[in-house]
């Protein structure tokens, strides 16, 4: 399977729409983050407490 070029494609004026790029990556990043940053205390716990016996 072969991909086709990657081109973006610009208004005349040269001025791309950055503003719809930054709210889309923000839409597809923060629930990762947030996923990430909650589940990471108890992936913590989970190790810390692997040590112990009893």
């Amino acid at each position: 399977m072969r991909s086709g070029p990657v081109d973006r494609e610009e208004p005349a004026g040269g001025q791309g729409d950055y503003q719809y790029v930054w709210v889309a990556s923000l839409l597809v990043t923060l629930p990762v983050l947030l996923l990430f940053s909650f589940g990471l205390r108890y992936f913590i716990e989970g190790v810390a407490t692997q040590g112990r016996k009893g």
